[in-house]
């Protein structure tokens, strides 16, 4: 939050008006929530969570984590409970769906990334009046 308030600060210093930095960051947002990427994802998203096999293996992975989890490393059962905790997570990567929903994900967290270095880059070398 700080670092968006004075990227708005300093666009506000080089000139531009906030009202005009706040509508373009509310046109991005727009822009985001319609793009294909995002929505994609939404949808395959909803049909993860929709499905009981995936449901059932994400719990499963869930118990496995928390017993692992409960665990010391000097306990007879921690290699034993990190192997079945390794492959009910690898069983959970493998389902089809899980696997789409990663390949959405990385498409709309490389967008994001862009985005993220597009806006605040320049900001990383204008600083406006005295930071000390």
């Amino acid at each position: 939050m700080l670092l968006l308030y004075s990227g708005l600060v300093c666009c506000y210093c080089m000139g531009m008006e906030i009202n005009d930095v706040l509508k373009l960051a509310y046109e991005l947002k727009d822009a985001l929530r319609h793009d294909e990427r995002v929505l994609s994802l939404t949808r395959i998203e909803r049909e993860m969570n929709a499905d009981m096999t995936v449901i059932a293996l994400a719990n499963h992975m869930q118990e496995r984590g928390a017993f692992f989890a409960s665990l010391r490393e000097e306990d007879e059962e921690y290699q034993p409970a990190q192997k079945r905790l390794h492959l009910a997570k690898l069983a959970l990567d493998e389902n089809e769906l899980v696997k789409r929903y990663h390949a959405a994900y990385k498409e709309v967290r490389l967008m994001y990334a862009s985005i993220q270095e597009k806006i605040f880059t320049p900001f990383n070398i204008h600083f406006c009046g005295d930071i000390s």
